[in-house]
This record gives structure tokens, sequence and C-alpha cells, in this order.
């Protein structure tokens, strides 16, 4: 189960990204040169393929002119805190 919570976390984090940039008005390929990720990388994350590091997101937050927040948005109620597997009994 934490790990289907954990897939749909990093699948909104690729929807605010998505619709961040495209509210700014950037294609995928000129947010690609702005922040030198690869087009393919950052397609992968908005269909929620890649699990974007910290930095990542970051970066591309500042590229758009959005908080880093705005892309982590929605994304904490999906998570689990404790790991299944690392629960004490």
């Amino acid at each position: 189960m934490a790990w289907s919570a954990d897939r749909a976390a990093v699948a909104r984090i690729g929807m605010n990204l998505a619709t961040a940039r495209e509210s700014s008005g950037m294609a995928r390929l000129e947010l690609a040169e702005a922040t030198g990720y690869h087009r393919t990388y950052i397609a992968d994350i908005e269909k929620g393929r890649r699990n974007p590091s910290v930095v990542v997101i970051i970066r591309l937050a500042l590229h758009l002119g959005v908080s880093p927040g705005a892309l982590l948005e929605g994304t904490a109620e999906l998570i689990d805190p404790i790991r299944p597997d690392r629960t004490t009994k």
C-alpha cells in the first residue's frame, strides 16, 4: 500500500509541474533548455514516471516562477508517515 501511495505522490508532483509549466506558457523544450534537463526527463516527471530530487524540484520551480511548495502541493496527504517495513512490534 505504501508503494502505491508513493507513486500517487510522484504522479501529483508531475501533474503540478505540468500545470505550472502550462500556466507559464513554457513548452517542455523551453523548460529543458532553461534548466539543463532533457525534455524527456521533464516529460517523464510530468507523467509520474520519475521521482525528482529536491534539487530538481527547486530548479524547476525557480524557472517556472513558482515556489517549490507549489510543485509539492497535495502530496503530503498521499504519503503514509510510517513505512510498513519500518514498524516496530
